[in-house]
């Protein structure tokens, strides 16, 4: 970051370095995957939710088996 300097009428000057320093934006490899891993767990989880729903509403409850073929 560049420091932003300004000189007051009085002959002093302040000097500020403008630095963002928050956590999320720091992340190292390891954290990164461990994030993506996160996300992914959750739409797997999700997506097996929308399956076993969907699989239920087109089971009409009748147990089947394979000799009634």
């Amino acid at each position: 970051m560049e420091p932003v300097t300004v000189t007051c009428s009085s002959s002093c000057t302040v000097t500020h370095v403008v630095q963002i320093d928050l956590p999320p934006f720091q992340l190292d490899e390891a954290g990164g995957e461990l994030i993506a891993g996160a996300i992914l767990a959750v739409w797997a989880l999700a997506w097996g939710f929308r399956v076993l729903i969907q699989t239920l509403k087109h089971t009409d409850g009748n147990p089947t088996s394979e000799s009634d073929t």
